[in-house]
């Protein structure tokens, strides 16, 4: 199967990440999944994702953490990055804002569906 994107979703929420999961493939991405940003960043070269899902709070590293490592890949210095969050801080909002963040979710204001279409808007897909 030929996929139109390939996305990164990096969340350790695991029920949350699957749905998203389940609705980017059904939407014909190609998806890779992390529980952590500790298993990612290594792979944003070598893999080239279009497009980066990212929670900003997570045990270990934080999103804010990982933000910055994957800006300093070759490939990730430029992909779009939605950050994913739980929490309405704005001191965050701005940190991942500042290191390139395209846009943020708090994951209770969205709808799954109203992500991947936000995505797709900004991808052109």
């Amino acid at each position: 199967m030929a996929y139109n994107k390939k996305i990164f979703i990096i969340d350790d929420e695991k029920d949350f990440r699957q749905l998203l999961v389940d609705k980017f493939i059904a939407s014909n991405f190609e998806v890779f999944d992390y529980a952590n940003g500790n298993d990612c960043v290594q792979y944003i070269d070598a893999e080239k994702p279009d497009i980066i899902l990212l929670d900003i709070d997570m045990p270990g590293k934080n999103g804010i953490e990982i933000l910055q490592e994957i800006r300093n890949t070759n490939w990730g210095s430029d992909v779009p990055v939605f950050m994913l969050t739980n929490m309405n801080d704005e001191n965050l909002v701005a940190e991942a804002v500042a290191l390139g963040s395209f846009d943020y979710f708090i994951k209770s204001d969205w709808q799954i569906s109203d992500i991947v279409q936000k995505v797709k808007d900004r991808l052109g897909a």
